[in-house]
Order: C-alpha cells, then sequence, then structure tokens
C-alpha cells in the first residue's frame, strides 16, 4: 500500500499517508497517539538512534519509539517522515498535518452550589448536560460529528487497499494485529515485552513489571524485528559526517529550501533539530533516484529538485553524494561471530546489504543518462 501511494502521489496528503501506515506498523495500529506526536518529539539518542515520544491518550503515559531505517525504502518509516516534513505546505506543530484532530471536550463541574444566574449568563459551557439529558432520555447515542484518527485510517485503507492488490478487509486495528504477529515469530524476543507493549498498561501487575520490559534495549529489539533486522543486529543511522566539509555546506544550502517549514523558525514549537534534519537529508539523498524511478513528477521529487537548482547545485552532485553515501557502508568491515551459525547469518546479511546497494547503484546511473538525455536534446534540436 504504501507502494501504491509513492506511485501514484498527486499532492502533499499522499505522502502524508504513507508515514502514518509505515508508523502505525511501529505503534501496533494505535492511530489515536499520533494526535499528539509533534515536530519537538523527535529526537536523537547518544547512541545516534531516532526517537519518536508521544502521550498515550487513554493513559497520559509518556512513551518514546525506537525507529530504525529499512532496508527497503519504500517501508523505511525514516525516509517516510523526512518525505512527508519537505511537503508540508506551511509550517506547522504535528509530524503529520493531515490527521483530523480529537475532540476535546471542556470539563464542566455543576452542583447544586452553582448559582442559576451563572447558567443564565454562561449557557454555551452548559449546553452539554442537556444534550447528555436528551440522549439519556431517548437511549440514542450522540452522533459524533467531528471526524476522528481511526476514521482517517480507515478511509486511507478503503481509498488505496484494492488499487493496491490488497485483497483482505483492513482497518486501523490490522496493524497492531499483523505487528504483534511478525514480532512475536521472532526467538530473539522476551514475549512478555511483546504483550505488555501491545496493551495498554492497566493492570497493577504489568505496572510492577515495566521497570523490567519497558525497556529502550527491549524497545530496539522489538523494532529491529519491525524493520526486518535481527534483534542483536547493530544498525547504523546515517547521517552527513561521512562528507568533507565543503560538501556538507552545499548539502546544508539545500537543506535551508526542504526544510524551510521545520527548520531555523523563529518559534520554537515549529521546528526540528539539526541533527534530525541531517539524518533525513541523508535519508532523501540516498533513497532520491529509487524515489524519482518510482514517480519521476511526484510532488516530493519535483520540490526536492527545485531546492537543488535554487542552493546552487546540479543533480548530478546530488546523484554523486547519494553514491558515496550508499558505498560508505561498505568501508566499514564488521567483525565476524566466532559461532558458525552466526557467521552464517552475518554472510547472508552481508549479502542482502550488497544486492541493495547494487540495486542503489543501478538506478542511480538509470538517472544518470536520463539527466544526460535530457542535456543533449538542445543540441540535437540545433
Amino acid at each position: 500500500m504504501t507502494l501504491y501511494l509513492l506511485k501514484n502521489a498527486s499532492t502533499s496528503s499522499d505522502y502524508q499517508d504513507a508515514a502514518l501506515l509505515c508508523m502505525l506498523w511501529y505503534r501496533f495500529g494505535r492511530a489515536s497517539d499520533f494526535s499528539r506526536v509533534q515536530k519537538q518529539n523527535l529526537t536523537i539518542d547518544a547512541a545516534d538512534i531516532l526517537f519518536v515520544r508521544s502521550i498515550r491518550l487513554k493513559t497520559s503515559e509518556e512513551q518514546g519509539l525506537s525507529l530504525f531505517p529499512d532496508l527497503d525504502f519504500v517501508t523505511c518509516p525514516v525516509h517516510a517522515i523526512a518525505v512527508a516534513l519537505i511537503t508540508h505546505a506551511a509550517p506547522c506543530v504535528d509530524l503529520l498535518d493531515n490527521l483530523s484532530a480529537l475532540p476535546v471536550q471542556a470539563v464542566v463541574s455543576l452542583s447544586p452550589a452553582t448559582p442559576l444566574l451563572e447558567l443564565l449568563d454562561y449557557p454555551a459551557e452548559y449546553a452539554a448536560f442537556g444534550a447528555a439529558a436528551a440522549a439519556a432520555t431517548t437511549g440514542a447515542a450522540p452522533a459524533e460529528k467531528t471526524p476522528t484518527i481511526y476514521w482517517h485510517v480507515n478511509r486511507v485503507l478503503d481509498r488505496i487497499a484494492a488499487n493496491a492488490g490488497v485483497e483482505a478487509a483492513l482497518s486501523s486495528h490490522s496493524f497492531r494485529r499483523g505487528g504483534a504477529q511478525h514480532v512475536n515469530g521472532c526467538d530473539g524476543l522476551t514475549h512478555h515485552w511483546i504483550f505488555d507493549r501491545g496493551a495498554w498498561n492497566m493492570s497493577t501487575t504489568n505496572k510492577g513489571f515495566n521497570d523490567i520490559f519497558n525497556t529502550s534495549r527491549e524497545d530496539h529489539k522489538v523494532n529491529k524485528a519491525l524493520s526486518g533486522y535481527d534483534t542483536e543486529a547493530k544498525v547504523l543511522l546515517k547521517d552527513l559526517k561521512s562528507f568533507d566539509a565543503q560538501t556538507q555546506e552545499k548539502i546544508t544550502a539545500v537543506q535551508q529550501y526542504l526544510f524551510a517549514t521545520c527548520f531555523q523558525l523563529d518559534q520554537a514549537k515549529y521546528n526540528v533539530s539539526q541533527r534530525v534534519v541531517d539524518v533525513f537529508a541523508a535519508y532523501l539523498l540516498l533513497h532520491y533516484s529509487q524515489l524519482k524511478e518510482l514517480h519521476a513528477e511526484g510532488p516530493s521529487v519535483k520540490r526536492l529538485e527545485a531546492c537543488v537548482q535554487l542552493a546552487g547545485s546540479s543533480l548530478a552532485d546530488w546523484l554523486a553524494w547519494s553514491t558515496y553515501l550508499a558505498s560508505a557502508a561498505c568501508n566499514t568491515k564488521p567483525q565476524l561471530p566466532t559461532k558458525t551459525e552466526e557467521r552464517d547469518t552475518t554472510r547472508r546479511k552481508q549479502s542482502n546489504q550488497g544486492n541493495t546497494i547494487i540495486e542503489h547503484e543501478r538506478s542511480v546511473i538509470d538517472q544518470l543518462l536520463l539527466l544526460v538525455k535530457h542535456q543533449n536534446e538542445p543540441m540535437d534540436i540545433l
């Protein structure tokens, strides 16, 4: 479904929905928690791991979610969030600007000591009591007028599921069941953690074991499994540190245009930190050729190319930086484990990473050939 959205994206809302579907996989379908995810909740810790912090809607508990880049850029949450941010039309506080805000009802207390004049002077504040009394008298449930996040997710699934080739009837809760089943198949995880992470933590027993299971290490294992890695694998988050100082200045100039709605603004609530922007720029740079191969006329591709031109760079430079960033992982040689089975597993992972790099190089070459072809067209006309 995410692939379908990237291939057929026509507005910024399509990229927001693609990021939402990616994030639901990691949050086990708890869509209501996205109502409180803001740009300031994106952080990178000392171990270079991307965190998204949110406040649970039903428990008001702050929960940090670690995200790891997927080998497939279509399902990579880091790339999906980066594309969603650069397609924002205007500065906003929320991470995804197309979600419906949850209705917040004001708490109004009514006691026998409340003066009648206060009720008459402020009828709007006490109008909810009349509606509740009418519903209780007739026995009918009040109609929900404001669309919720669940409504938005279900609408997105109804719109794209059939076109994407998905035959099963999906809802927002399908992500919760699918993610839990996928992680339960991994033997390197504590099953109590999986159940505890997917539950609401309301019982006293669960609260007693929170200090044991609700740890960053266990959360890393769960999200590594959801991203397709082994639970003990060391996943590196790419950034711009491997480039020289001159190249970093050129990429920073592109960042000023790409993240104009969330970087270096006057009000801090609209901003994303410098480290997070560097990581997002690295993955936009890394997967540019693959994204353009999917949909060359997509709004995100057009915006990225326009920002490169405005910054004084060329698309050939951008593709060269992308090639360097993709091959940077080949310069480090990881130490092989001592056990034979672990060595075999490591060889398979290195083979998969090698195939990914080869596919990336093929995509870059195709884009360079198209660029040369467009440059030669005026000469052919003359």
